[in-house]
């Protein structure tokens, strides 16, 4: 097929064959399963669909040769697969309710200053006692 000049032909991408989704998923699950038994997780490129749908077979295939869950997160550019067991913490961390004090004893507890009412208040302390004699 002939282009106008300086015209460049659009890449196009052909979808996997179901005979080579299958290869590549049964290929591509050790590598992945060695890269989360070693660094925790596997983060490849992804930016098509067909490619994510690939991924994702894997990430079932690696739950099943390690025998744990495995989850796999995509956000059209990449794609990221992990434990199940490894999410990522929270920013502050709770408490399970066994080891929160009981109701009363919070009640009964004085109120907490804010860091701000403990740094004026350091400053009216110090400021009455008065200038230091050397």
């Amino acid at each position: 097929m002939t282009h106008p000049f300086g015209a460049q032909p659009g890449y196009r991408r052909i979808p996997l064959s179901a005979g080579e989704r299958v290869r590549g998923e049964a290929n591509l699950a050790p590598v992945v399963a060695q890269m989360l038994v070693a660094r925790g997780r596997f983060r490849v490129s992804a930016d098509t669909p067909d490619q994510v749908d690939l991924f994702q077979g894997v990430a079932r295939r690696v739950g099943d040769m390690l025998g744990r869950p495995v989850v796999s997160y995509a956000n059209g550019r990449e794609i990221v697969i992990t434990s199940a067991s490894r999410r990522p913490r929270p920013w502050r961390q709770i408490r399970p309710a066994s080891h929160r004090e009981p109701a009363a004893a919070v009640a009964a507890s004085p109120p907490q200053q804010s860091p701000r009412a403990r740094r004026s208040s350091r400053r009216e302390s110090a400021a009455g006692s008065g200038p230091k004699a050397r």
